[in-house]
């Protein structure tokens, strides 16, 4: 099982920059992430995502979703190709369609063009059948994102379900795509860290899932065990 996590962008910048370089400290940490949302309060994904480069070396980074309705893709192809050059190629590319899935495809297809030539991994969001056929095509990654009204059974079984329909889409388009769960805000259904037996649950539930990767919250919320999150994570 793989692992990432995703930093908010809604508390203090000096704040954000300790918790991105306390996560490039964690090797056990594949990946970093920032969701692109335009809530009152939050720091704009993508520059931010240009803070990310400066505060870390190792870990890979991106958004965690950003909405093909908000980017005009070619626009959003020559951002990824700046950070994705200025940060020594760690960039991963996340896109959803915000709802807007009959023209999805499409800009999808315009994105990829726009990126042909660059090998910068495409993650898509969603769990629809459009998102699932996209991402069978074009993606390096499939995102899975309960709700927030969700319980945990819900969510666990709504994954097993669209996981087996990208089974059957990647077995005709003949193509492998990595299964990511995100188990962050806003869907509070799980509580991975509330005790190491839970955690290890957690992470066997998700595996038999088909599941590849979860993307956690960082700093871990809810009912969290005193120093687990260290001990699960921290080198040595």
């Amino acid at each position: 099982m793989k692992f990432g996590v995703t930093t908010t962008p809604n508390v203090p910048w000096d704040e954000l920059v300790a918790r991105w370089r306390a996560v490039d400290a964690l090797p056990r940490i594949e990946s970093l992430w920032v969701p692109d949302h335009l809530f009152k309060g939050w720091y704009e994904c993508w520059t931010t995502l240009g803070g990310v480069v400066c505060a870390t070396a190792r870990v890979r980074f991106g958004p965690l979703v950003s909405p093909l309705t908000s980017h005009e893709p070619a626009r959003l192809a020559r951002a990824a190709l700046t950070l994705d050059d200025a940060s020594g190629g760690r960039l991963e590319l996340g896109i959803g369609s915000s709802g807007a899935s009959r023209r999805f495809e499409s800009w999808v297809a315009e994105l990829a063009l726009a990126l042909a030539g660059r090998r910068i991994p495409l993650t898509v969001g969603g769990y629809g059948e459009t998102a699932l056929r996209i991402a069978s095509r074009y993606a390096s990654r499939w995102n899975f994102s309960p709700q927030r009204e969700h319980s945990r059974d819900e969510a666990r079984r709504l994954a097993r379900e669209r996981n087996a329909r990208l089974d059957e889409l990647c077995a005709e388009a003949g193509h492998i795509v990595l299964r990511s769960a995100l188990i962050a805000y806003p869907f509070q259904g799980e509580e991975p860290f509330r005790s190491a037996e839970g955690w290890d649950e957690f992470v066997a539930a998700w595996i038999d899932a088909g599941f590849d990767e979860v993307i956690l919250g960082y700093p871990p919320e809810g009912a969290v065990e005193p120093g687990l999150f260290d001990r699960l994570f921290a080198p040595g």
